[in-house]
């Protein structure tokens, strides 16, 4: 069998189709036309069922979220999206493998749009690691970003090169992280990357680098079944690894450059209404811990309160990294004689300075502990009415 005269087969029915989605005149429904046309060629069997279709948004445990992207995939098997219905979907970026960017005519517009649409999901993908746990061994790898692939149905009044060209424009203002790993014009050609010192041609991330510069191949009729082998090595050559959805459940305010966790504790006493911490108090709090006082949650209560609940295993309340924002190194509870003042009817009030209660927050996934005596009104947002 000629697969590459089977891919051509299909190729010039994909074109087809398009033709026929060019008749449709809301915008919104040729969109969805084109983009199904692609779907219903991978999924025919052209895709193993571990890899699924979507289209979405794709969102991290840090509350960071992409342009709604159109095709995702993901993941199915272990995970499934967030929110799920005809309209909406949200992926947890730990279940995406790749992203599709779908188009009529690939203008220099048109390219730029892509590409900002997938440098949104390269860029929150988040730089940690993934397990797999295999009978006697657990084996660790660094977490892969998502792959990026740009897929129009034609140059319009575009060529290959002119495309490379504005390629390569935009990627001299991006970070190689953020770069796509394909892009794809039906019965055209594409274009990946070539390393300038090897001549090598490479698709995946961790092979695209600055020593790397677009590069256009017209492939014609076979461009199709060339966009299918790769995206087939894509896809195979990442493990996606294990995470858990309970991440999600408590997502980080942004507080300007900061993930903060554990603002949904507090209301505002006279409005009833939630309150947040303002930048400034969130900086100098991180900015303090960042430099100083690394501890561990053990040590915190012990240095707070004299001692830990009986119930603590020591061990266990010492591996958890903590820091204690305390820059007047106040004493403890159990070193201050009537700290706290109890009144009948009223909540007990801390009368003077100590390190101790303290509010816990995770400022930038850091779990920090600030005592009482440091939070004054001052160090409140107003809210939003």
């Amino acid at each position: 069998m000629n697969f590459k005269e089977v891919f051509k087969g299909i190729s010039n029915k994909l074109l087809i189709d398009f033709k026929i989605s060019s008749q449709i005149q809301h915008g919104t429904d040729k969109g969805t036309f084109r983009e199904d046309a692609l779907k219903n060629f991978l999924e025919n069997g052209k895709l193993p069922k571990k890899y699924t279709l979507g289209h979405g948004q794709i969102i991290t445990r840090n509350n960071e979220i992409s342009k709604s992207i159109d095709i995702v995939i993901h993941d199915n098997i272990s995970f499934s999206p967030l929110l799920y219905d005809e309209n909406t979907q949200i992926f947890p970026i730990e279940s995406v493998y790749g992203v599709i960017e779908c188009k009529s005519q690939l203008s220099k517009e048109k390219l730029i749009e892509g590409l900002e649409n997938i440098k949104s999901v390269k860029s929150i993908a988040p730089n940690d690691y993934a397990y797999r746990n295999d009978i006697f061994i657990t084996t660790t790898y660094q977490r892969p970003t998502p792959f990026g692939i740009i897929f129009a149905y034609s140059l319009g009044n575009n060529s290959l090169a002119s495309l490379e060209g504005n390629l390569l424009e935009w990627e001299k203002k991006n970070d190689p992280k953020l770069w796509p790993n394909l892009v794809v014009v039906l019965n055209e050609g594409i274009i990946t990357h070539r390393n300038y010192n090897n001549f090598k041609d490479t698709i995946f991330n961790k092979d695209i680098t600055e020593k790397t510069i677009p590069n256009s191949i017209g492939y014609k009729e076979d461009s199709l079944f060339n966009f299918y082998i790769i995206l087939m090595d894509l896809c195979s050559s990442m493990f996606l690894g294990d995470f858990q959805l309970l991440d999600y459940f408590n997502l980080p305010e942004h507080i300007g450059e900061f993930y903060v966790k554990g603002m949904e504790r507090f209301t505002n006493k006279k409005t009833g209404k939630q309150a947040r911490f303002k930048i400034e108090f969130i900086k100098k709090v991180f900015n303090y811990c960042d430099s100083n006082n690394k501890s561990n949650y053990f040590d915190v209560y012990k240095k707070g309160i004299g001692h830990i609940p009986p119930t603590w295993d020591e061990k266990e309340y010492s591996k958890i990294v903590a820091y204690l924002y305390n820059p007047n190194n106040y004493p403890g509870l159990h070193e201050v004689s009537d700290a706290i003042k109890f009144t009948e009817g009223k909540a007990p009030e801390i009368v003077k300075n100590v390190c101790f209660p303290c509010v816990e927050l995770a400022i930038n996934e850091k779990l920090v502990c600030i005592p009482y005596c440091y939070i004054t009104d001052d160090c409140w947002e107003q809210e939003n009415e």
